[in-house]
């Protein structure tokens, strides 16, 4: 079941697979939101678990 009517879904090997989507967005910003980690904290759903690069605090500071 596909969701987004305008996602294309290629498999060009056995071991590749790719995802084609109009954005109606810069490219710039496109790629952005998908290299950059500011935009992919933003854009990411939340986790129960904090991200490894989360310091952890003790349960008695």
């Amino acid at each position: 079941m596909n969701n987004l009517p305008d996602l294309a879904i290629g498999l060009p090997s056995d071991r590749e697979v790719t995802l084609t989507r109009p954005f109606d967005a810069p490219r710039e910003l496109v790629y952005a939101a998908h290299t950059q980690a500011e935009h992919l904290r933003r854009s990411a759903p939340p986790s129960r678990a904090a991200p490894a690069s989360t310091p952890r605090r003790s349960a008695t500071a």
